[in-house]
């Protein structure tokens, strides 16, 4: 439940809908989301969207500090998930794409880190499957931090 409230928030803040209307068509679909619980995805949305664009002109090679990551809360331990997006050309068709890699790990690491991970986690899918992924990365963008709270932190 609580993704679907997240993303849901995301989609309303996105497209510039208003917070309770938003939570009224919610309600709809999860009618136990309380207004608090709303409040605070919104908020959470709001801030992830931010930091994705000033997350571009922060260095690689260090930490996100406090005030560059967004606190999510789940049902799960903490954790940390660092977010780069590669952008891949299919070497058949010349078509490009993102592709999205989430490192999740208990401690935080730079983003330097984060990308080479990425980097070299493509590599292997990549290559264990060039039939179904025929491409090759023409670069990347470290997307964001986002630290994993037990709901009620």
């Amino acid at each position: 439940m609580a993704n679907f409230i997240l993303s849901a928030a995301i989609r309303a803040v996105k497209s510039k809908m208003g917070t309770w209307v938003a939570y009224d068509q919610v309600r709809r679909q999860v009618p136990e989301v309380t207004q608090a619980e709303w409040a605070q995805a919104i908020g959470e949305a709001r801030t992830a969207i931010a930091q994705r664009v000033l997350e571009a002109t922060r260095p690689l090679n260090r930490r996100p500090v406090v005030g560059e990551w967004t606190d999510i809360r789940r049902k799960s331990n903490t954790q940390w998930w660092q977010q780069v997006t590669l952008f891949v050309r299919d070497t058949t068709t010349g078509a490009r794409a993102a592709f999205p890699v989430t490192i999740k790990t208990d401690t935080l690491r730079s983003r330097q880190f984060a990308v080479q991970e990425a980097m070299s986690r493509a590599a292997l899918i990549f290559a264990s499957d060039p039939d179904n992924y025929p491409v090759v990365t023409i670069g990347f963008e470290y997307s964001g931090t986002y630290h994993i709270l037990p709901p009620g932190t």
